[in-house]
């Protein structure tokens, strides 16, 4: 008898569990109804609070109020010359000496000879 109660009691509670989770996954495909847009997916309309920057880390705010904060192990900001946190950007720009990427902690300039310059 002391071994059917302890197979009785998982077999409910597999049952309970799924009819609950069956009911959950119907609640969360509802969230997000389509032809709505994810506001945490769609960066395009996030702000970055400037103030929060920090070499390896940048937070935004969503149009919601959801606060996000990214977190990187590559640093996401650098100290210019004037001394300000200014994003990195390593798209390369093209010029007269080839192609550079200025806008980094170490700029880096691709020669029209091949060769690099840092």
């Amino acid at each position: 008898m002391l071994l059917s109660k302890n197979i009785i009691n998982p077999l409910i509670l597999l049952m309970l569990f799924c009819v609950n989770g069956n009911t959950y996954s119907q609640l969360s495909a509802n969230l997000n109804p389509s032809g709505e847009r994810n506001i945490l997916e769609d960066r395009s309309e996030w702000t970055e609070i400037i103030r929060e920057r920090k070499e390896y880390s940048a937070t935004y705010v969503t149009p919601d109020g959801r606060s996000i904060t990214h977190y990187s192990k590559q640093p996401l900001n650098y100290y210019n010359p004037n001394g300000m946190l200014v994003p990195v950007n390593v798209t390369p720009i093209e010029s007269s000496k080839g192609f550079t990427a200025a806008d980094q902690p170490n700029s880096v300039t691709l020669l029209n000879t091949g060769a690099v310059e840092i």
